[in-house]
Parts: structure tokens; C-alpha cells; sequence
């Protein structure tokens, strides 16, 4: 705005008007929860959700939810004080709707119902984790993503507004859950196998293995599962090689039933999947004796041939986790392997207790002890009684009590210590 000035005359000044005041915020819907009696209301909300990296059509899958209470008391309740009451802020049971959903964030139309998730009872500032397992439909909707490409899976909780909630914007999870869509069979692969790490032939080993299904479906769909322990020439299992141990496994799980956040393939968890097995021979078997060098892997086969074809490891008779066993020529025992069982006046047969590692076992001739002899006699044998010159170029000494001084007498000690300060100070 521009005025005259009263006494410049004609100069004119500019004067501006203040900004107008920034209106106050209104406080948080939280603060609205609270009453004069001092309760509060609970709300729910999906924390974290994951699924199974992959799925079928046709399969099942399976989905794991974090929901969460946020509601809380944080002023003392008059009703309900004593420990362990229920507050007004405990949510009470609910449940999820899960859909398959054509797109990360496609509308409500675009997606199909598979099933719903009971939720139990949440506590105020509590969290609970709930599993649910559904199946896909048999076919692609139309507009759906087919076999390898992505699938969604979309959660909402408590849509039907069955329990008191505060704020139900967080109830849906924005961000869908993804999935690889692959065929409706399983995928069966060794990921583990215990061996000791070194195998001479003739040894005695008790294998262990673990076998993981990559796939969709679960493998009792087409029969039990042989898994085989064998010796090969080769990398490759034919009718001639040894088959040291069988397996047969009834049913291994599909990947799609393992939920995960971060899938990494192979034998990489402290607890394993519910899509890995693992399978322990307990009674040892014996290596081929001859025919060294040659290989002990892992031989996975059906009674039908269509789990090795929808493998991505060839023709499915290949050995898996091949191992080299070889005659190393120098006599080492066995590391880690069971052997014999030995006597039970000798119960450490490797290496001898009377013999330290690496140094060969002196067996006695005729009328010479033999080492447990000598150790004994030792023993037997007080430490300043023993031999002392132990090396030839140096001078023998005397044993310990001999060379030892004797004790003197306390009052002749004393009067040599005076007679040595008199005759200082006479000085």
C-alpha cells in the first residue's frame, strides 16, 4: 500500500502489512483416543508380510502377517489396574483377507479372494504372527500374469469393520507381496551333503543329505522320493556303480510353502525351511576298497521320470555334490570317519593315547617293553630320581635335594649379621 507522506509532501512511502498468522495445527488423532477416565482404543495394523518366492496355478502358497496393536494406555486406567486386566487399548480377534492380485497396486476389481487369516486376540503394544495356506486358482484370470511372470498378493485386515479400531487406514498393505508364477510341479535338488573331508577307499562313513523342492507343488503328487547315495566312476549314475544307501522320502514341501523375505538358495539357514528334508543314514556303510579314484554323490529319482524333467539339472541321474575319493599313499587315518569298532581294552584306536599325533606307534621286539611298559615305569618313578644328563655334551648336575643348601641356625645367623656392623662402624 502507498501513502503521502505528511510532511515530505509529494515522497511517498511503501508500507507493507504483515503476513497473516499461520493458523495452529490441530493435535494428533491419537490424543482423541483418550478420555476424563483415561482409556484409550486400540489399532491395528499390518506390520511386515511375506510370501512364498514362488507359486503355481493350481498350487498352494503360503503367507505370514506381523499385525501389531499400536493402541496403548499411557495413563493409568481407574478400571482396570490390578496386573494382568484387560485394558480397553486389547484389540479383540479379527481377521485377513488375502487376494491374488493382477498388479503391485491394481484396483479392488482386479483381484481374486483366496482365502481369509484368523487373527487372535492382540494385547495393547503387542504384535502376533499368524500363517495361512491357500490355493491359486487353476487357471490365469483374465489380465493375470502367467507362467514367469510376476504375481501379487495383496492383504486387508479386518475389512468388514468387526473390531474397534482407531485408525484403519493402516490396515491395508500398500505394497503388494510378489511372487515368481512357475509350472505345477516340484523341482527337487540336493543342497547338503555331510562327508568327511578326507574319504580313503575301504573307509566306513554314515552320509548325511539334505534335499530341498524348489518348485510349486509338493512331491507326493507324483510318488515318493528316492534319494541315493553312490559311488561312481563318473559324474554320472549308471546300472554298474555302488549304491552305498536309499532313502525314501514320503512327501517334501514346495518353496511356495515356505514364506520368506529374502529367499537365498542352498543351505544357507541355522533352521531349515519347511521345503528341505534332511536325511541321516545312523548306521555307517563302507567305501568301494578298489577301483580309487572314483566319486560318491547324490541320485534323486520318482517312480516317474517328470520331476527329472522339469529339473533344471539335466536328465536327474546325474550325481549331485559329487565328492573325489582318492588313496592318498601316505597312511593318514581316516578324519572324521567311523571306523571299526575297536577293543574294549584300546577305546581310542585313532590315534593311539599312548602316542601323540603324527609320530608312528614303536612296536616292541622280543623281550623289550613295550611303550605302555615304559610310560608306567615313568611314572613309578620320582622326578629327582630320574636320569639327568639327558643330553651327552653337556656336564651332569647333581639331582635337586643334594644340591639344595642346608638350613643354618637363626641365632648363629643373627650374630654374624651384628659382628658385620660392628666392625663397619668401627671403620
Amino acid at each position: 500500500m502507498t501513502e503521502r507522506h505528511p510532511r515530505r509532501g509529494s515522497e511517498r512511502k511503501t508500507r507493507r502489512r504483515s503476513a497473516p498468522v499461520a493458523l495452529e495445527t490441530l493435535e494428533g488423532r491419537q490424543l482423541l483416543a483418550y478420555t476424563p477416565l483415561g482409556f484409550s482404543i486400540p489399532d491395528l495394523a499390518i506390520a511386515d508380510s511375506y510370501t512364498g518366492p514362488v507359486g503355481a496355478y493350481g498350487g498352494p502358497i503360503s503367507v505370514t502377517v506381523e499385525v501389531s496393536n499400536l493402541g496403548q494406555s499411557s495413563i493409568p486406567e481407574p478400571l482396570a489396574q490390578f496386573p494382568g486386566s484387560t485394558s480397553t487399548a486389547d484389540a479383540g480377534p479379527s481377521e485377513i483377507f488375502v487376494y491374488l492380485n493382477s498388479r503391485g497396486h491394481g484396483p479392488s476389481r482386479n483381484r481374486v479372494l483366496l482365502g481369509t487369516i484368523d487373527v487372535p486376540a492382540i494385547p495393547q503394544n503387542r504384535l502376533a504372527q499368524v500363517t495361512g495356506t491357500f490355493t491359486l486358482p487353476d487357471m490365469p484370470p483374465p489380465g493375470f500374469p502367467t507362467v514367469g511372470q510376476t504375481g501379487f498378493i495383496t492383504l486387508e485386515l479386518d475389512p468388514n469393520r468387526e473390531v474397534r479400531d482407531l485408525d484403519r487406514t493402516n490396515n491395508v498393505l500398500r505394497q503388494a507381496e510378489s511372487f515368481q508364477i512357475v509350472p505345477n510341479q516340484p523341482r527337487l535338488q540336493a543342497i547338503a551333503l555331510g562327508l568327511p573331508p578326507v574319504m580313503n577307499p575301504g573307509d566306513t562313513i554314515v552320509p548325511q543329505v539334505k534335499v530341498a523342492n524348489y518348485g510349486g507343488a509338493p512331491s507326493n503328487v507324483q510318488g515318493p522320493v528316492i534319494v541315493q547315495v553312490v559311488a561312481s566312476q563318473d559324474t554320472t549314475f549308471s546300472p554298474d556303480d555302488t549304491v552305498l544307501g536309499t532313502f525314501t522320502v514320503d512327501n517334501i514341501l514346495p518353496l511356495s510353502q515356505a514364506p520368506t523375505k529374502n529367499f537365498v538358495p542352498g543351505d544357507v539357514n541355522l533352521v531349515d525351511p519347511p521345503n528341505v528334508v534332511f536325511l541321516d543314514a545312523v548306521l555307517p556303510v563302507a567305501l568301494p576298497a578298489g577301483g580309487a579314484p572314483y566319486y560318491v554323490g547324490v541320485v534323486i529319482d520318482q517312480v516317474t521320470m517328470e520331476v527329472a524333467q522339469a529339473s533344471h539339472h539335466g536328465n536327474g541321474m546325474n550325481l549331485q555334490l559329487a565328492r573325489m575319493v582318492s588313496d592318498s599313499g601316505l597312511g593318514l587315518p581316516p578324519a572324521g570317519v567311523i571306523g571299526l569298532p575297536s577293543p574294549p581294552d584300546r577305546p581310542f584306536p585313532y590315534p593311539p593315547f599312548d602316542t601323540p599325533t603324527g609320530t608312528p606307534t614303536p612296536f616292541p621286539t622280543d623281550g623289550e617293553p613295550g611303550p605302555i611298559e615304559l610310560r608306567q615305569a615313568l611314572r613309578r618313578t620320582p622326578n629327582f630320581e630320574r636320569p639327568v644328563n639327558r643330553f651327552p655334551n653337556r656336564e651332569a648336575h647333581s639331582p635337586i635335594g643334594v644340591a639344595r643348601p642346608q638350613p643354618v641356625d637363626l641365632q648363629a645367623r643373627l650374630a654374624a649379621r651384628q659382628a658385620l656392623r660392628d666392625s663397619l662402624g668401627r671403620r
